[in-house]
């Protein structure tokens, strides 16, 4: 059966630059290599996502999933291990097919329409081959059961929110379970961060219940959690992974709580159970993460307090402080249930009582005052990441101009000195800088394009400014090199202004940088020495020669072939400077030095 097309692919903003918003230089440098190699099997449009296989480093290739919304890419995932910030080097493969040549994905028709298709016999057997494949699929697919079979007996009144029972039996067990798995192991190195991955997994089974604003399922499964499972495994914590769980655990808690709103003596009930659990954790230093928990349930919706806050009967202690919700995890987590739940007012008096002006921003919006929304975040905002939302909203309502205007302040607040940096700037310029020049705006774009650039120094942000600069780009790229490497000394990562330099050919540059950092990424030190073997070839001499014989020395056996890499440009360094007998005379001083290394001799004759 050959599948016809029925969606297009997504019409968004993808451009080879806009893939610096997400995947740093390293993943946007080996993704190209990906995609120029063809490893990207299988690419497909299917049900409002990209979806394909990366041959890599596994003999089972990668699975990368990705979808989009109007600014460019949403959310990826994909099944390598890489987990520092931003896109793999395998998503950046994928995107650059859908960029370069989208005419080579599979289009395909969604797949709720393939399986109606499907009788029960094929239905059936494509489960049972599912659920052997993926053990813990079968876990997952029991929970759904259970909340699809309570949904359909459950008939809530139209005032009242549905609340499906789930059997907190499921969570309840795989805890025991984990508890369990501590006998006789008391002293096993390591044991601690396996339990603490698998409740993570657990606890992130609970937060789908959260986000469906489904309180009384969610306390119900986190009672059952905090029943079974003892302190026990703290002592096999060797890397302080508790307290992080436990400041999480405690802040569902204290949501689920809230969103449950359960009568005055549950709360107590659990404000007791709370504060006994506290209290056994203050042994080993890691109770504070419950304290969010017992303050809801101590405090609910109902004190007086609160009550003429959300009526806004009470105005905030100091009207020109920047508070900001970030300091209070309940306030965050009441913000965040008003928005849910589209108690706009109230959310807005909050967020004014607790100087979240991000919030207060977002909710006039919401509550159609645009003005307003717009004129705090002229004079109020400086997060980046709250102007970079409150942008989006301006850009999706169409409101290009303002939402640039929005966008823009968070340039002109930035540190002029290079010396701070605000959380969120990159990808607020990155953003400003595409739009603005999607607009036809190029001032702003090309401002918006050096304020990227600046912040990190990525080949992929300069390259950028260049583009963004046109004509005027000579005298732009000579202060952007100035800037850089007066911030080279305070901030910003010498391994990546030195690859800025290669990139303009400045050697000599790139060689004091080099010469300077002591703990410089090896492959770039090599990329500089060979770069630098016409003009410096003493320098490259004195440094790889350093390098190999402090290998050498050490007899590190397993690194003998680095050494002799070194080795490689010293000698190419002695010929280059037509200094072809030192270096014979040198190698034959190694080879006499180090003839009882049998490894290491073989390697050092082959340097001949």
């Amino acid at each position: 059966m050959t599948a016809q097309p029925t969606s297009a692919l997504p019409s968004c903003p993808l451009t080879r630059e806009s893939l610096q918003r997400w995947a740093n230089a390293e993943a946007l440098r080996k993704g190209e290599r990906y995609y120029r190699e063809n490893a990207v099997l299988d690419p497909c449009w299917q049900d409002e996502a990209l979806t394909a296989l990366v041959s890599g480093s596994q003999v089972d290739p990668y699975a990368v999933h990705i979808h989009f919304d109007a600014h460019g890419v949403r959310d990826a995932e994909c099944s390598c291990p890489f987990s520092f910030p931003g896109a793999c080097k395998h998503i950046v493969a994928v995107l650059l097919v859908c960029i370069d040549h989208p005419e080579t994905i599979d289009r395909r028709r969604p797949l709720e329409e393939v399986l109606r298709e499907l009788d029960r016999e094929r239905h059936l057997h494509l489960w049972k081959t599912l659920l052997q494949e993926d053990p813990f699929l079968s876990r997952k697919l029991e929970l759904l059961l259970i909340k699809e079979l309570s949904a359909s007996s459950s008939s809530p009144s139209p005032s009242q929110p549905r609340h499906p029972v789930i059997d907190p039996t499921l969570f309840r067990r795989e805890a025991m379970a984990l508890t369990s798995s501590l006998q006789g192991s008391r002293y096993e190195y390591g044991m601690g961060s396996m339990i603490y991955d698998r409740l993570q997994m657990l606890l992130n089974r609970i937060q789908p219940l959260l986000d469906e604003d489904d309180g009384l399922n969610a306390l119900s499964a986190l009672r059952a959690i905090m029943e079974a499972f003892t302190i026990e495994w703290v002592e096999y914590d060797e890397e302080s992974d508790s307290s992080v769980l436990y400041e999480e655990m405690g802040e569902m808690i204290a949501e689920a709580l809230l969103r449950a709103d359960p009568p005055a003596r549950a709360r107590q009930e659990w404000q007791t159970a709370l504060q006994e659990w506290h209290d056994e954790l203050a042994d080993y230093g890691t109770e504070e993460g419950l304290k969010v928990a017992i303050q809801a349930a101590a405090e609910g919706w109902e004190s007086a307090e609160l009550q003429a806050v959300l009526r806004g009967d009470v105005m905030a202690v100091d009207e020109e402080a920047e508070v900001g919700a970030d300091d209070d995890p309940l306030v965050r987590i009441r913000l965040r249930i008003l928005a849910q739940r589209g108690r706009h007012a109230e959310r807005l008096n909050l967020a004014r009582y607790h100087g979240e002006y991000g919030e207060c921003a977002q909710t006039l919006f919401h509550l159609g005052r645009l003005d307003e929304a717009e004129e705090i975040a002229t004079t109020r905002l400086t997060s980046p990441v709250d102007l970079q939302a409150l942008a989006y909203l301006f850009y999706d309502r169409g409101d290009v101009d303002r939402a640039l205007r929005i966008a823009r302040r968070a340039l002109d607040r930035q540190d002029v000195s290079g010396l701070r940096r605000m959380r969120g700037h990159l990808d607020l310029a990155r953003w400003l800088r595409d739009t603005a020049r999607t607009v036809g705006n190029q001032p702003l774009a090309l401002q918006a394009a050096e304020s990227a650039f600046m912040d990190q120094c990525e080949m992929a942000d300069y390259l950028a400014v260049e583009q963004v600069a046109g004509g005027e780009w000579p005298t732009i790229r000579e202060n952007l090199l100035q800037r850089m490497t007066l911030e080279a000394k305070v901030r910003l990562s010498v391994d990546k202004v030195i690859a800025i330099c290669l990139h303009e050919g400045l050697v000599a540059q790139a060689v004091v940088l080099a010469d300077q950092e002591r703990f410089l990424d090896q492959d770039r030190l090599r990329e500089v020495m060979r770069a630098a073997m016409n003009t410096h070839a003493e320098w490259v001499i004195r440094r790889s020669r350093a390098e190999a014989e402090e290998i050498m020395d050490a007899a590190r056996s397993n690194a003998y072939d680095v050494a002799a890499e070194w080795l490689a440009l010293t000698r190419n360094a002695y010929l280059q400077a037509e200094r072809g007998t030192e270096w014979s005379s040198l190698l034959a001083t190694l080879i006499q030095k180090h003839v009882r290394k049998y490894k290491l001799k073989p390697l050092l004759k082959a340097l001949r």
